[in-house]
């Protein structure tokens, strides 16, 4: 382990990572329908999902995608380590680390985040098995508890 508090990208100045941040998106997204309607995922084209700046992989593009979101002071709360109430960065379209659409990002307690985790596995077999219909009956049974929504922007 570093001992480092913050994730170590937050050592890079707000312009070097709003620049690597731009070349990224411009070079490096894949566009891919997801399970929330009208809102898909911005996949990484990188396997590892990292960004690169200044010759340095320094951190998933997921991270930065929050960056752009929550700005430095919301991100420095996220610690590099964490235990179940520390800080995370969640994915509500349950795509994972290569997601990096700054609407599908959350910031909540770490236990929240792998409590989604469930919710998005009964929400992607509802859709694989009737399509955004099941996956609206699903909602209506009261599948998730989160707020905002697991695979869902109509909040």
């Amino acid at each position: 382990m570093s001992g480092k508090k913050t994730l170590s990208f937050l050592d890079l100045s707000d312009e070097d990572i709003y620049s690597a941040w731009n070349k990224y998106q411009a070079n490096n997204i894949i566009i891919e329908d997801g399970p929330i309607i009208g809102n898909p995922c911005w996949i990484s084209s990188s396997q590892d999902g990292r960004l690169t700046i200044k010759g340095n992989k320094v951190a998933h593009a997921y991270e930065i995608a929050a960056f752009s979101r929550y700005w430095r002071f919301n991100i420095e709360k996220v610690p590099p380590h964490k235990n179940a109430n520390s800080l995370s960065i969640s994915h509500i379209c349950g795509k994972g680390p290569r997601c990096c659409n700054p609407q599908h990002l959350v910031l909540e307690p770490k236990w929240v985040n792998d409590e989604r985790t469930h919710c998005h596995f009964a929400l992607f077999n509802a859709y694989n098995y009737g399509g955004y219909q099941n996956m609206e009956d699903a909602y209506d049974l009261g599948i998730c508890p989160h707020n905002p929504p697991c695979c869902y922007l109509k909040y």
